[in-house]
């Protein structure tokens, strides 16, 4: 059995031509830079809050991913134990009637907003938390639901007294 053999020969004339590198805009660029951030924000959410117990939320105009707070024992936790807080990530903590509500920031290793919404889902307080705090801060009135972000959130996107918050009675979040 003899062993097969190949050559290639180039063709006289024929022009072979190095291919040019590819060229990225720079709106591309940014736009691949912007995806490759939201990626990861997501990933660092999903590493943190099961998909069952995360819901989008919109406080004003501003779409949030919350992890739905009902229980007394998730409410009393809230973040604590947690080493950041993901942008455009909160807790919901949901009430079934207004109430007054303090809030403390044992184990919390950042600053936070704690939003409080009347019985009609309007914002009416914004409670500036420190990390670290055991100083309880309370609303001024009783709030209904409370949304945690972190500080900053609120003037960065326009929140003030007045927004609405909007939560689907749909499904949850993993389910969209």
């Amino acid at each position: 059995m003899s062993g097969l053999s190949f050559s290639v020969t180039k063709f006289p004339g024929l022009r072979q031509e190095k291919p040019e590198p590819p060229t990225v805009s720079i709106a591309a660029f940014f736009t691949f830079l912007l995806l490759d951030n939201l990626f990861r924000n997501q990933l660092q959410i999903d590493s943190l809050i099961p998909r069952v117990m995360r819901r989008r939320i919109k406080v004003g105009h501003v779409p949030v991913v919350v992890k739905v707070l009902v229980s007394p024992e998730d409410k009393r936790n809230g973040f604590m134990g947690w080493k950041h807080c993901p942008e455009n990530f909160g807790m919901l903590f949901i009430n079934h009637a207004a109430k007054k509500q303090s809030f403390w920031m044992p184990d919390v290793p950042f600053d936070l907003e704690a939003l409080g919404f009347d019985d009609n889902n309007i914002l009416v307080q914004v409670l500036a938390l420190k990390a670290m705090d055991r100083t309880s801060r309370s609303f001024s009135r009783a709030v209904k639901h409370v949304v945690e972000m972190p500080a900053g959130w609120c003037k960065k996107n326009g929140i003030e007294p007045g927004c609405s918050l909007t939560v689907s009675q749909h499904q949850p979040e993993a389910n969209r």
